[in-house]
């Protein structure tokens, strides 16, 4: 009787430790290598779309508060990264901003430490050099809406020969939000910090607009998004009253499951 007493103590030791060690492991695993999440908006087409799972690696600047799930943007007094290493022009990152610490946002580094950020007549402009960009094909974009609209690839060329892709509005589409970012006053990047902008040029609330941010500091990249595990043509549900979102997450669930975009699955960014 007492060895089966023994041994049932033993397995229940065994348990608690197994799972101590299943949870931190996956604290580990969210803090230093990995950062799953759901891209949001359409900001980031067609290099990210709308209800694509991602994966994104946190090792590739280093390790900072905001490396920290959920608490990270609680922690100001540590403002320093370890194993820092500097961002480039034309990385896409995940990052945080002040006003909204516990939001991930998504974007492409066009300016870093004292550059010059200009857009003029929709063209992308560093340092008073105008970056090329080159018509590639037609793209059909679905909003976040769910309604379509014909758009262009481009390829724009960076001052170190990296080249990627963005969309444009046809001409005859241009809207008054669209001149205001197609033509901006000139930014000038701290040390330190960075510029962003989204790929979807004419639909990203990014760092060309007063109300988001002109810049983001090191300390708040994240992570830099690597793998695209899993697309869908449907929405995520999108509600400021989180019991309404609740509600209606389990139905965005299972049409995002019967609407998967098997080509998006896979793919490295």
């Amino acid at each position: 009787m007492a060895n089966k007493e023994f041994i049932g103590k033993i397995v229940q030791i065994t348990k608690k430790l197994r799972n101590n060690i299943f949870i931190g492991l996956i604290i580990f695993v969210r803090i230093f290598l990995f950062e799953p999440y759901i891209v949001p908006s359409e900001s980031m087409s067609r290099t990210m779309e709308n209800g694509d799972v991602v994966i994104a690696t946190k090792y590739n600047y280093g390790f900072s508060r905001m490396s920290i799930p959920f608490i990270g943007g609680m922690l100001p007094f540590w403002k320093n990264k370890i194993m820092a290493k500097t961002p480039q022009r034309g990385d896409v990152i995940c990052f945080s901003i002040d006003k909204e610490p516990s939001k991930l946002y998504t974007k492409r580094i066009i300016g870093i430490n004292g550059d010059k950020v200009q857009m003029k007549n929709g063209t992308i402009y560093i340092n008073n050099e105008a970056m090329k960009i080159e018509y590639k094909e037609a793209y059909e974009l679905i909003h976040d809406n769910g309604s379509k609209e014909d758009m262009s690839v481009f390829s724009v060329t960076l001052p170190s020969g990296k080249s990627y892709e963005i969309l444009r509005r046809d001409p005859d589409n241009i809207s008054d939000r669209n001149i205001a970012s197609d033509n901006t006053e000139i930014f000038e990047v701290p040390n330190g910090h960075v510029f962003c902008m989204g790929d979807n040029m004419h639909f990203s609330q990014d760092f060309r607009f007063h109300n988001f941010v002109s810049s983001v500091s090191y300390d708040r990249i994240i992570g830099k998004p690597t793998l695209i595990i899993f697309g869908s043509s449907s929405r995520m549900a999108q509600e400021n009253n989180w019991i309404s979102w609740i509600i209606r997450l389990p139905f965005s669930i299972i049409s995002m499951i019967i609407n998967i975009k098997w080509s998006r699955i896979g793919r490295f960014i």
